[in-house]
């Protein structure tokens, strides 16, 4: 993963590298339990209750007021995913968010986008 912090304006770019088989007991049950939201989201109907309610779950505080996230969804450490307010996300979105992955207010996300 290449993660960047900006200085007067230069990017400096930063290697962060993720050993998948290095994770703890807790972490899996964090991915296995994103996993499982990610498809009940997926398989549930669009805007009711029920599908907010998955919504919240995956994205807990993440989520920005006002936003939505059309499914499908897929991708990897949703943890590290944070939706600013206001925005729109439409269907069928991969987020491989291992480096971190910032939305910010106001945004809307085209269909089939992959943020790496």
């Amino acid at each position: 993963m290449i993660k960047g912090k900006q200085k007067r304006g230069v990017k400096k770019v930063e290697e962060l590298r993720v050993d998948m088989r290095e994770r703890t007991p807790e972490e899996q049950a964090m991915y296995d339990r994103q996993a499982q939201l990610m498809f009940k989201l997926n398989h549930t109907m669009p805007r009711t209750p029920e599908y907010m309610a998955v919504l919240k779950e995956l994205f807990e505080d993440r989520l920005g007021e006002g936003s939505y996230v059309a499914s499908p969804i897929s991708g990897a450490a949703m943890e590290k995913l944070v939706i600013g307010k206001n925005c729109f996300i439409n269907s069928n979105l991969l987020a491989m968010s291992r480096g971190g992955i910032t939305i910010e207010d106001n945004v809307q996300v085209a269909a089939n986008v992959q943020l790496i």
